[in-house]
């Protein structure tokens, strides 16, 4: 009676790290998808960081010349 009470544990126990594992909702293979899913967007996200940063100089530095451009051709009037 007690081998037989230890396989029915020692079953269940299989079947429920089967379950967890593969079937259900928030399965380890889904976990391990949402994981690489977050580290791509994080990648993505610094890389469009970057892209706003320079961005960013780039229109500043074109305003700047505007700005030298139009106070140097007041000057010279």
């Amino acid at each position: 009676m007690k081998l037989l009470w230890k396989r029915k544990y020692f079953f269940m126990s299989c079947l429920f790290i089967i379950w967890i594992s593969f079937f259900d909702s928030n399965s380890l293979l889904m976990y391990y998808q949402y994981n690489k899913i977050y580290n791509q967007m994080l990648l993505h996200q610094s890389y469009l960081k970057k892209k706003i940063a320079k961005e960013k100089y780039l229109t500043k530095k074109i305003f700047d010349n505007i700005r030298q451009k139009s106070s140097s051709s007041h000057i010279n009037k």
